[in-house]
């Protein structure tokens, strides 16, 4: 690569990690455009979009420099849609008639058959 020879030493610094960025950024949209589409059967492009404009919200509502109370309000919202999964969560959990408990709470820990082949 040339690009020591147009770009000077803090820009070609700041290079190095932006595609890392991207990645991970562009993962975190893909992974929740999947996780949508087989929770409520939403397509991709959907998903990708609804993920995009949280991510928009959020920065619209961010001023360091100002009243957080808009970011706040939307951090509350958040947190009570995750209070509601974990309340149904458990309340799922309490109508499972099993006589040994234990072997209830095993089944969500990772077992060696989730690697195991086949043939």
């Amino acid at each position: 690569m040339t690009c020591h020879l147009h770009f000077s030493r803090p820009s070609q610094s700041l290079r190095k990690p932006t595609p890392l960025l991207t990645l991970f950024g562009n993962t975190q949209v893909i992974g929740t455009a999947i996780a949508l589409n087989l929770l409520l059967k939403i397509p991709l492009v959907a998903g990708c979009a609804l993920s995009i404009v949280d991510v928009l919200i959020i920065l619209i509502f961010y001023r360091p420099s100002a009243s957080m109370r808009g970011l706040r309000v939307f951090e509350y919202g958040v947190m009570a849609l995750v209070l509601g999964v974990v309340v149904c969560f458990c309340i799922e959990l309490s109508l499972i008639r099993v006589t040994n408990v234990g072997s209830l709470f095993r089944g969500f820990l990772p077992s060696s058959a989730l690697v195991q082949s086949e043939g």
